[in-house]
Formats: C-alpha cells, structure tokens, sequence
C-alpha cells in the first residue's frame, strides 16, 4: 500500500511539470519528449541492471497495456487539459478509471473487491468529487469529458493487463520487476506517442517545433521532470504496488487522490487557497486510503 501512496505522490509531481511543459510546447509535443526519455532510460535501466526479465510469454501483454494507459490515455488526457482544464480532466480520468479496473478485473481475471473494500474505494472517490469542487467553475460538458472518461478507460484496462502480464510470468516462474515491467509498457506508448506527434508535425506544415518565447532555461529541467519522476520512477514503484496488492481498483483509488496532493501548491500555481470543501474531501479521501490500507494489511 506505501508503494501505491508514494508512486500517487511522484505522479502529483509529475502532473505538475507536465502541466507547465504542455503549456509551453503542447500537449502532443509535451508527450512525445516524455514518452521518449522514459522508454529510452527504462530501456537502460532493463539493459544494464535486470538483463533477461523480458519474456516472450508476457511481452505483448504489457505493450498492449503500454498502448492503452501510456498511448491512447496520455495522449486523450494532454487533448483534454484545455477543453475541461487540467484539474477537472484529471479527476475524471482517474475516479472513471476506478470503476473501469475494477470491472475489468472482475470480467478477465475474477478479482472481486470485498464490501468493506467497495466502501473504502468509494470513500476515497466521494472525497477526491468533494475536494475538486468549485462553484466558481462550472463543469463543462464538450469534447474534453469524453475525452478524459476514453483516458480513463484506456488507464483502468491497462492496469488489470498488466496484472494479466504479470500472472502470466509468475506462472511460469519468470521474476520481472518493476522498472522493466514499466518499461516494455513505455514501448506501447512511445508508438502512440509517436504516431501522434508525427501527424502534428505533418500538419503544422514547417512550424518551429518550439514556439516563440519559450524558455531555452526552464524547458530542459522540465521536459527531464516530467519525464522521469513519473513514468519512470513513478510507473516503476506502480508495478510493484500491483504486484503486492493485486486489485487494478484498490490502485487506481488511491491513484485518485492525485488531484488533492497538488492542493497544497495549486496556491501557488493557480494563486488560490484551498476551500473548506477541499479541505473536508482531502480528510474523505485520506480515511478512505487508510480504510483500505487496514484492510489489507489483516
């Protein structure tokens, strides 16, 4: 459960710097420098420290989830930040995701959550709603909530295949760990993620791939930030939370609770304070991952 928490933190992080690169260079172009440095350094990371944990028995099984979560999801989800803004796409894409892992769960491999568990989960998404709301901002129905649930869809069937790749390598005694388990899921990705950004450099028709003004200082720092706390580190430790506590929705609940960590800087990001609202669902949604945590751990 700690490593579920603490790859929900990296994420926060992460979402941050990705936030701020997106604004800069686009959500399509933002991706592709993402998805690329991950794969290319968990690659390495395969290479140098975990040589011969990549089986053919598992492999399409995890690509096939890198496609759905790191491709088609990511990509949605960067299209989704400026129609439904940033903080509503998330939250949609990762309370939808919930439900979704869990059916999947239920339907491919017959996971079923106790009724102490449903109760907790839906706790902690109960709380996530609350935190997230604002009368000052409307929800909007347009192109970017289908969007956002298509993201949380692809996010909640590539966790239960990557369950599904993972007990298949188990089953056959092959040990595989996290940083490898999250790299062959990157290749998925770094296809769609290079289809994508193929198709707007075809029509940007000779655009610079940078626009005026941006900062050749910041952009670095970020495009690295973005790139390796979450997808690298933070997918990594993932993997490893999966493996230990075997539910896609148990994780993507607590994964839920990214949008209330980024609460504590969104004063600076946004130049708002918390509201009472948020400060309620945040205690919600902390009872609610405690909950699940006592749970599992009897």
């Amino acid at each position: 459960m700690w490593y579920a928490l603490s790859a929900a933190m990296l994420f926060a992080v992460s979402a941050v710097c990705g936030q701020s690169l997106s604004r800069q260079i686009g959500g399509v172009t933002a991706n592709f420098f993402r998805i690329t440095i991950a794969c290319s350094s968990l690659g390495l990371v395969t290479w140098f420290f975990f040589p011969g944990q990549i089986h053919t028995s598992s492999f399409p099984w995890f690509v096939v989830s890198g496609v759905l979560g790191f491709g088609l999801g990511d990509v949605a989800l960067f299209l989704a930040y400026p129609l439904l803004g940033a903080r509503t796409a998330v939250l949609v894409n990762l309370c939808w995701g919930t439900l979704v892992g869990a059916l999947a769960d239920w339907l491919l491999i017959g996971t079923q959550l106790s009724t102490p568990e449903i109760a907790a989960a839906t706790l902690t998404l109960s709380g996530v709603v609350l935190a997230m709301h604002r009368e000052d901002e409307p929800f909007q129905w347009n192109a970017g909530l289908f969007l956002s649930l298509f993201s949380g869809t692809c996010g909640g069937l590539s966790l239960t295949l990557s369950r599904m790749a993972l007990g298949i390598a188990q089953a056959a005694n092959q040990p595989i760990s996290g940083p490898v388990q999250a790299f062959q899921r990157t290749v998925g990705g770094l296809v769609i993620g290079w289809i994508a950004f193929g198709f707007l450099r075809y029509s940007a028709k000779g655009k610079p791939i940078f626009p005026r003004g941006t900062s050749p200082v910041k952009l670095p720092p970020l495009i690295l930030a973005s790139s390796t706390i979450g997808p690298v580190i933070g997918v990594s430790i993932m993997q490893v939370a999966l493996q230990q506590v075997g539910s896609s929705a148990i994780i993507s609940a607590i994964s839920s609770t990214v949008p209330i960590m980024l609460l504590p800087i969104s004063r600076y990001i946004d130049h708002r304070a918390p509201t009472r609202l948020a400060i309620m669902g945040s205690f919600l949604a902390v009872g609610g991952v405690a909950a699940m945590a006592y749970l599992r751990s009897r």
